[in-house]
């Protein structure tokens, strides 16, 4: 089995890379970009480099490709570890600079009522739980950030034990891309035909049907 070191779009301690396995049907090379599982959220990554061996005893599988080819060199790459050793940040946040525009995405957390969750005041154990399902069924599905907005920053704890109790289900989602392609319709002259053209016109550029 072969494993890839990822640097993970998540606040992490200086040029760290975490190890993954590759699933045996999926083709990874450095400079690719992957989704793979981190704690309970599915996160962007940067593939680094792969290796035979992982840093843990134990390793998740990477989840998906997101790019079919590497999107950035091995130069790049080496220059983002540079960057991340110099000024102490994060490796993902020192390689995306260097990203495509509109390759870099992020996940947003999105919450609702379990399914069969019907009374909510037998469902929360406190106030502030009662308050955080009331304000979720209102508008669901709600983002988290939106409800901590609300709700205030305890309403992450009361999240965290009811998505625990099965009460709330949590669901995440990657953003859309700031930027995207941009198509432009366009005509060009069929080369093949430009002979024609030329007989047409005469070799002055003027109509030879004038001149017959």
């Amino acid at each position: 089995m072969k494993f890839a070191e990822i640097a993970v779009n998540a606040p992490t301690s200086g040029s760290r890379t975490f190890s993954y396995s590759i699933p045996d049907d999926m083709a990874l090379a450095p400079g690719n970009l992957v989704r793979v599982p981190f704690g309970v959220r599915a996160l962007q990554g940067i593939v680094f480099e792969l290796a035979d061996s992982p840093q843990v005893e134990e390793t998740r599988p990477v989840s998906a490709v997101e790019s079919d080819v590497p999107v950035l060199s091995q130069t790049q790459l080496d220059m983002a570890r540079w960057m991340s050793d110099y000024y102490l940040c994060p490796l993902f946040d020192a390689a995306a600079p260097m990203l495509p525009p509109g390759a870099r995405t992020r996940t947003r957390a999105y919450l609702s009522i379990a399914p069969g969750v019907e009374d909510l005041e037998s469902a929360a154990n406190s106030d502030a739980q009662l308050r955080t399902l009331q304000a979720v069924q209102a508008d669901q599905p709600m983002e988290l950030e939106r409800l901590v907005d609300a709700l205030g920053e305890g309403a992450r704890n009361s999240v965290a034990a009811l998505v625990s109790a099965g009460t709330l289900v949590r669901r995440y989602r990657a953003t859309r891309p700031a930027v995207s392609p941009k198509y432009v319709d366009s005509l060009r002259v069929n080369a093949g035909a430009l002979d024609d053209i030329r007989l047409w016109l005469g070799e002055d550029g003027r109509d030879a049907r004038r001149h017959r």
